[in-house]
């Protein structure tokens, strides 16, 4: 530790020149994979295409409170993934919005509540980072992944805004290739 009057030196980001590069959270890429029968070809480009925002989730670990020897401590027994968010731009065809309404209607039948099997419903998403020449510097894939909230959609007088709307989703797990 320094004394008092000993000076300490500061690196900033200019000193890491040639050492570090930066990452742009605008720059990205998303290829998103339909269960078999919602959409098509053409749907999943324009997914990718029309995407606004895409977070790559965090993990949190999971604790209990043990009182074993008089003082109360948290214990690590699991983990638990972020839920999975992006944002789409809404298209005047409405097929992003469309692509996700029936792929939620799939998971729970809206007339017979039938819940489908696990298996049919998941697909896989891949999450890049690019470079500003849109080279993929980092790569993740999301395995497990289906649907389990559409965010409202909002029209207001107010702005020129275009119409957004955000997919929540679950997932097994994520596994960062590159």
């Amino acid at each position: 530790m320094a004394s008092f009057g000993t000076k300490i030196s500061h690196h900033g980001v200019d000193s890491f020149s040639g050492i570090y590069v930066p990452v742009y959270s605008n720059k990205f890429s998303v290829e998103i994979t339909l269960p078999a029968d919602i959409g098509n070809a053409n749907n999943i480009q324009q997914l990718d295409l029309l995407c606004d925002a895409v977070n790559i989730p965090g993990r949190r670990i999971t604790t209990m409170n043990d009182q074993t020897l008089h003082k109360a401590a948290l214990v690590p027994y699991s983990f638990m993934n972020d839920e999975l968010e992006i944002s789409f731009k809404a298209d005047n065809a409405g097929v992003e919005i469309e692509v996700f309404t029936q792929w939620m209607k799939k998971i729970v039948d809206e007339e017979t509540y039938a819940v489908s099997y696990k298996n049919d419903i998941m697909s896989q998403w891949k999450i890049y980072q690019l470079n500003k020449k849109h080279e993929a510097i980092s790569g993740y894939t999301v395995h497990g992944v289906y649907p389990i909230q559409k965010s409202a959609i909002n029209l207001s007088n107010e702005s020129s805004d275009l119409v957004k709307f955000t997919i929540t989703a679950t997932f097994d797990r994520i596994k960062k290739d590159f």
